[in-house]
């Protein structure tokens, strides 16, 4: 009977330690649940943006629009993208979340966050342009409740900050804002970026120096329309004429003008920017030209324009020499460049010329093969 009895008592100890041991693994298994839904809950604590892949193809159009206007040109700055700008990998701003120091206040950001990891508390980077000068970067913020700015930079980043203001230029500022709600930004198109253009214009002449008699750049032999010829290099391209035109203080090539003063009128920040101060860059004058006269060795006189901060290189020369053409005189605009003012082409004051004397060179231009 004893013997019955601790065997029945042993296999009841038995069971009831199997049935312990299911009780804990059923309570680790529902910890371990617990911790993977917390886990999952961490990860989705973004917001989805009003910004999608139609805007950002608006933005581009637009981008390269405005970059037309102003005479220059921007590329589109992703999160892999190692585009360099003043001796930064930009790859690297977006991968490190480079906070951004905006008057005077240094705030974090997400860069080119994933649809549905956008911060709720604050801005987001949806773009990033940098022209190809390496001279500006544009930030392009938008926040959860949908507030859109559009930054600049001229500085180069530091190791902690990258400084950056809002954009001075309406324009851009402006179409921004109309593509994040949902609208057409206003140069959208050829007419409008047209308009863009002369507004742009309008406001760096504001912003101008004010111009004496003295100050004039291109006296009234310059001030014309001219033309020149270009044949097709290739099957694929159309032969084409082009336009200058001048007036006493600005260029303008195929209808994209700019303002040219003399280099004099430089102030003390722009000759800080040009010995390597970037911070004091003034945006509105990154399309001027900074013009200079002088004669070469052969005795011709040049008119020389460079871009207004611009270090290294030799510009652009404008001449105008009285040629026979059909046996008669008239004046022929010769632009060159490079450091021996090697000739480019010849304009003339009509289509008819351009294309009669296209292949022209005379013999005190200084063709590249001399």
């Amino acid at each position: 009977m004893k013997i019955w009895q601790t065997a029945t008592l042993l296999s009841l100890g038995l069971v009831l330690t199997g049935c312990g041991g299911q009780q804990a693994a059923k309570s680790s298994n529902t910890s371990s649940m617990s911790s993977v839904i917390k886990s999952s809950s961490a990860k989705t604590t973004g917001v989805k943006l009003a910004w999608d892949d139609t805007k950002a193809k608006k933005l581009a159009a637009f981008m390269q629009d405005f970059g037309t206007t102003m005479n220059q040109s921007y590329t589109q700055v992703g999160a892999t993208t190692h585009a360099q700008w003043q001796g930064t990998d930009l790859a690297t701003l977006s991968k490190g979340q480079k906070p951004i120091n905006l008057a005077g206040t240094t705030t974090k950001v997400t860069w080119l966050p994933q649809t549905g990891q956008a911060s709720k508390t604050q801005p987001n980077v949806v773009a990033v342009y940098v022209d190809n000068a390496d001279k500006i970067l544009y930030l392009f913020t938008l926040t959860a409740d949908g507030q859109a700015k559009a930054l600049v930079s001229q500085a180069a980043a530091n190791a902690d900050v990258l400084a950056v203001k809002e954009t001075a230029n309406t324009d851009l500022a402006g179409g921004f804002k109309a593509i994040a709600a949902g609208q057409d930004a206003a140069n959208d198109t050829s007419s409008t970026a047209t308009a863009a253009s002369s507004s742009s214009s309008s406001s760096s002449q504001q912003a101008s120096p004010k111009a004496s008699a003295s100050d004039v750049v291109f006296n009234s032999s310059y001030q014309h329309t001219w033309y020149t010829y270009d044949d097709a290099s290739s099957e694929d391209e159309d032969s084409s004429v082009h336009q200058i035109q001048f007036t006493a203080n600005s260029r303008a090539y195929d209808g994209t003008t700019s303002p040219v003063y003399p280099a004099s009128k430089r102030t003390a920040a722009d000759e800080a920017v040009l010995s390597g101060d970037t911070s004091q860059m003034d945006e509105s004058k990154s399309n001027w030209g900074a013009a200079g006269e002088l004669t070469d060795d052969g005795g011709r006189h040049w008119i020389n324009v460079r871009g207004w901060y611009q270090g290294a290189g030799d510009g652009t020369y404008y001449r105008i020499v009285q040629r026979n053409l059909d046996g008669q005189m008239a004046p022929v605009l010769e632009v060159a460049s490079g450091a021996e003012m090697w000739h480019d082409s010849n304009y003339f004051l009509t289509e008819a010329q351009a294309q009669k004397y296209k292949d022209i060179t005379y013999d005190d231009e200084h063709a590249y093969d001399d």
